[in-house]
């Protein structure tokens, strides 16, 4: 079968963006917009507005694999140099530094979730991606299919195997890398598909399943014979996950072996558990292929091991932790009685297996993924839930990897902080932590920005948006804490049954929320909803059980009732019948929905005194789950919900409207792609029709209630969406992904306003956010971390000014800035061309002219004359900062015939409450500083001017060594060049100098130079404070001593005139500044 596939569709999405980039970039200020080309689509249009990654990377998230190119030493690098990891959720990356940095190489794929990853031996750019994590997991994401790269992970194609949903190993022949097997689990959360293993001998342009079990039985790991390709053996799983339950073992399950690469298999037994077998690991010893180990789960569970290919094997001991989970062992290249076995901890047996001890004790727990350098064995590379880690003597001890964010947030909660938003998430297996949407800080958001709030799995994290120290975090299972940040205590508030009562049951992901009208009153769910008025110290039970309570040992797996003693029964689920969203009304007081992992939605209108339920939803199966229900912003009877089937085998969108109170439901799914259930929705709250939803894939947005959506590309790679929010205040999206941390669009003006600006007659100009004038910060920085430092981007500073031109807007475009008084501050390029355009606006205003662009002549061997506190140039560079107040951005668009178009739009800058200067205060600095720019920019003229002459008269004196000139010309040549040296030294000093430091130029004698008097009072433009006395000085200094200078100049330049015309009567060749004459 035939299944070579290649990746258009964000092909096409980046060559569309780059289009309107190279647009944009063509576009001046002035520029023509164009009227040739197609009509931007809304999909080009959204997607011209990028999010911004957060990271965060400070616990990294789950890596399920690690390759390592065999032989590295075409790119410069020893063995363990070039190193792919693959992420559980997150993509794979690639890192030709041993594991320093990293970068994501597989973002153009249909998912983000990926399962192996594995060099071609004979080749190291042949790289094969195999997608769908193998863990069964409760949050196990699919994928689709196998992808191959040729060049080293530059570019992918797709190579089939579309429906094994997760591929536990790929295994590449030694010397053929057209020859490969791929091991498919299959279907997680139901039955067929690609299961078992698949081999190509045309390097993927065709497969052919070489063992094929059962419709449940898919093949999780696979070994090859490291001195005869054609052994293999494979480790087989029967299982199946639902909502209520999970069954990880079977008849089906076992161990395979073949000696004709695949022709024919043999099921080992000999010496091997006689029960039903739940997940096997398996590895083969590099120096003794005889040995095979295996780890195995059920009633037999622990290690086994082989000396004689699979013939016989023997229990070594019953060491299991978790196994459904991770079943991974591996075994020293060189040592087969070094055995290394991954689960919750990480544990080494020197004897084979007999007996173990706990190692890594200093790196977070449950582990994946491990390899072994053959030429070193203590040089190891571990992947666990908590990143990448390194070891260069066996374990004992571990570097991290700092920089992968690669976190699996469930949940994201916002808070109130001025000025700038935090963003709170709980994390798969990494606790629940707290950070800034943005810092003051110039290197952006690092690790230690980030703050840990509860430990275990994290999930909701509901803040107060009256003090933002207050949270309310929870772990697995209802466990949940209030959280005090002032202090770092933590206090469990979790509502406990009455004696004798039946344990309440709580999902994995409780829902928490505070009351819109009260955020001391906390609502939390289980089967029921509680509330306590004091923050958690009591709790309400609010009415009754709000699940079908739906008995999960009467629910079948796999087509038929489980044994109570099934291989991993229930196991990583849990209790089944519980609620799995919650929402209150923040129009009414006392409506809250809720919905559950049966498929049950309740609502109550009076707090909960009665609750109405619905199981019976239009187009949506039986039982469904629940991921999302939310009242809208906008109308008190209107009710949002999405239900995800995923955990059914059904991969469906189902998003639901409701405007009746839940009387009547219709569905808003519109073109949402078939595949890519929904987990999270969002609606905005000041645009009833613009709505957001996160999907397995990424998130999607509607401009128009529903009817159509457009993905969320730009900036955002493929990785499950569990959640997203709108920040009621700065109209930001945060996507929490499953997988990538999480994603901030920082302004949705342009999103928002998108149907508005589509219907408009003409060009059209969007709203302008109120920016926030700050000092950024230089003093909080890493110093000298090297390459392993993480830190994501703040957004730019100042505020982004966005216009959308259809299709035939034609005529120069002009885009101000402009004050309450008609003045125009500031002049910024206006992109050409049609479509939606951005432009950034960096608070300043526009710098005094400074003269046309030329390159500085050097300037001595004192150096040139340099910048000063980033206003650098000759007096150019930089604008002074606007004050706060109101302002006007005005965009003009004249055509080549008729009237302008002017579409203006007020917004007001706003000043950090740290910089703590009155209004006076303010304007007088203002002055001042607009008055230093003005002097720097005429000493930078005059500079220019000066120096010109210089050039101007070595030109002159090689021109007169040509013709023998006289001596009176030359004399006339060097006074001038001297007067020129004396106008420099006046204004910036003998040795060239500069505002950045005079660059140890000679001492001056006679007055000083006006740029080093200028350079007093540098600081004025460094910090938002009052001026010194001494700055004020300079300033008051500066000016008179420019007048003085300034005659010299322009006297020099006078006489430039006259040497010119005797230099034409004295028949001097031609030289730049005079005029040309015909040839005799």
């Amino acid at each position: 079968m035939s299944h070579r596939i290649t990746l258009p569709a964000l092909t096409a999405l980046l060559s569309l963006s780059a289009t309107l980039l190279d647009a944009q970039q063509r576009g001046a200020r002035g520029g023509a917009g164009g009227e040739g080309g197609e009509t931007p689509s809304d999909h080009a249009l959204v997607n011209q507005t990028a999010a911004r990654s957060i990271g965060p990377a400070v616990m990294s998230g789950r890596i399920v694999d690690i390759a390592v190119a065999q032989s590295p030493g075409t790119r410069g690098g020893r063995l363990g140099t070039v190193i792919y990891i693959a992420a559980a959720t997150g993509g794979v990356w690639k890192s030709t530094s041993g594991g320093v940095d990293w970068e994501p190489i597989l973002d153009d794929a249909g998912v983000g979730s990926m399962g192996d990853v594995t060099v071609a031996p004979s080749a190291s750019d042949i790289v094969w991606v195999g997608t769908g994590e193998p863990n069964n997991m409760r949050s196990s994401s699919y994928g689709d299919g196998v992808y191959k790269s040729v060049d080293g992970g530059a570019t992918f194609e797709h190579m089939g195997l579309r429906t094994s949903q997760h591929v536990g190993r790929i295994v590449i022949h030694p010397e053929n890398p057209d020859i490969v097997y791929v091991a498919a689990v299959g279907a997680l959360w139901g039955a067929g598909g690609d299961r078992g293993v698949f081999k190509t001998t045309d390097g993927g342009e065709t497969w052919e399943g070489v063992l094929t079990i059962d419709q449940h039985t898919g093949v999780t790991d696979l070994a090859m014979d490291p001195t005869d390709p054609d052994v293999l053996y494979a480790a087989a799983l029967q299982r199946e996950r639902r909502a209520y339950s999970y069954v990880g073992g079977g008849p089906g399950s076992g161990i395979y072996k073949t000696v004709d690469g695949g022709a024919t298999w043999t099921k080992l037994s000999h010496g091997l558990p006689t029960s039903d077998m739940g997940r096997i690991g398996l590895d083969i010893s590099l120096s003794h292929p005889g040995t095979v180990y295996a780890v195995i789960e059920g009633s037999e569970q622990g290690v086994y091991r082989t000396d004689n290919g699979g013939r016989g094997w023997r229990k070594m001991s019953d060491i299991a932790s978790i196994p459904w989970f991770f079943g991974q062992i591996r075994v020293d290249p060189r040592d087969r009685e070094v055995v290394y076995h991954l689960g919750v901890p990480l544990q080494r047996s020197t004897d084979g297996g007999a007996t173990w001890e706990r190692i890594a004790r200093t790196t977070h727990v449950d582990h994946h993924a491990m390899w072994i350098n053959p030429e070193d064995p203590s040089h190891i590379l571990l992947g666990n839930d908590g990143g990448f880690y390194v070891s260069h003597d066996r374990g004992d001890t571990w570097d991290f990897s700092p920089n992968l964010p690669v976190s699996q947030f469930y949940a994201v909660g916002l808070d109130m902080q001025e000025p700038f938003f935090g963003i709170y998430g709980g994390l798969q297996d990494n606790s629940t932590w707290g950070g800034p949407s943005r810092t003051r800080n110039s290197m952006g958001i690092g690790n230690a920005d980030w703050i840990r709030m509860a430990g275990g799995d994290g999930f909701f994290a509901a803040i107060d948006p009256n003090d933002h120290n207050i949270a309310f975090v929870e772990s697995q299972n209802g466990n949940i804490q209030r959280y005090n940040r002032r202090t770092g205590e933590r206090k469990s508030i979790r509502p406990r049954p009455a004696p004798g009562e039946d344990p309440y049951r709580f999902n994995w992901s409780a829902p928490i929320q505070l009351s819109p009208f009260d955020p001391a009153t906390v609502y939390f769910a289980g089967n029921h909803v509680f509330k306590s008025p004091n923050r958690g110290d009591s709790w309400e039970v609010l009415g009754e059980d709000l699940t079908r309570e739906i008995d999960r040992n009467d629910l079948p797996m796999m087509g038929s009732i489980p044994a109570r003693n099934a291989v991993s029964r229930h196991q990583g689920t849990a209790v089944f019948s519980n609620i799995s969203t919650m929402h209150v009304s923040s129009l009414q007081p006392g409506h809250i929905a809720t919905g559950t992992d049966d498929g049950t939605i309740s609502i109550t209108t009076d707090d909960g005194r009665t609750w109405r339920k619905m199981t019976v939803l239009p187009g949506v199966p039986d039982t469904t789950y629940v991921s999302r229900v939310r009242w809208s912003h906008h109308d008190q009877s209107t009710l949002y919900a999405t239900l995800d089937g995923h955990r059914s085998n059904d991969f469906r969108p189902y998003v639901l409207k409701s405007t009746d109170m839940g009387e009547n439901w219709t569905s808003i799914a519109g073109d949402l792609p078939e595949f890519g259930n929904v987990r999270a929705f969002a609606e905005h709250h000041e645009d009833p029709n613009l709505l957001f939803v996160g999907t397995e894939i990424r998130p999607f947005v509607s401009l128009n209630g529903g009817e159509s959506w457009v993905p969320l590309e730009n900036g955002i790679p493929p990785s499950p969406v569990h959640d997203l929010k709108v920040h009621p205040r700065d109209d930001a999206l945060v996507v929490a992904t499953h997988g990538r941390g999480f994603f901030v669009i920082d302004d949705l003006n342009a999103i928002r306003g998108l149907a508005e600006a589509k219907a408009a007659e003409g060009p059209y100009l969007f709203p302008v956010r109120d920016p926030l004038a700050y000092v950024v910060n230089t003093s909080h920085t890493t110093g000298t971390h090297a390459d392993r430092n993480y830190s994501a981007s703040n957004p730019p500073y100042g505020t982004t000014i966005s216009f959308h031109a259809p299709q035939g807007t034609a005529g120069e475009r002009l885009l101000e800035i402009v004050a309450t008084d008609g003045q125009t501050l500031r002049t910024l390029d206006a992109p050409g061309g049609a479509g939606l355009h951005h432009v950034q606006w960096n608070l300043r205003l526009d710098p005094p002219w400074s003269g046309p662009p030329a390159a500085p002549s050097g300037g001595g061997p004192g150096g040139g004359f340099g910048g000063f506190g980033g206003f650098g140039g000759f007096g150019g560079g930089a604008g002074v900062p606007a004050l706060p107040g109101q302002y006007t951005a005005r965009l003009t668009i004249t055509p080549d015939e008729g009237d302008p178009t002017v579409l203006e739009r007020e917004f007001s800058v706003r000043m950090d409450d740290l910089i703590g200067m009155t209004g006076a205060q303010l304007a007088d600095l203002q002055a001042l500083r607009l008055q230093h720019r003005r002097l720097s920019a005429t000493v930078g003229i005059a500079v220019r001017q000066a120096q010109a002459i210089q050039q101007e008269l070595e030109g002159i004196e090689a021109a007169m060594d040509r013709v023998d000139a006289s001596e009176e010309l030359r004399a006339r040549a060097d006074s001038l060049d001297d007067a020129a040296s004396e106008v420099l030294r006046g204004l910036r000093g003998r040795g060239g100098g500069g505002f950045g430091g005079f660059g140890g130029g000679q001492q001056d004698d006679g007055p000083q130079p006006v740029q080093r008097i200028l350079a007093d009072a540098n600081g004025i433009h460094q910090i938002y404070a009052p001026a010194t006395e001494a700055e004020r000085s300079a300033l008051e200094r500066a000016g008179p001593a420019l007048e003085e200078r300034l005659p010299a100049l322009n006297e020099l330049v006078a006489a430039m005139v006259d040497f010119r015309r005797a230099l034409d009567e004295a028949g001097v060749p031609w030289t730049p500044g005079r005029a040309v004459k015909p040839p005799v």
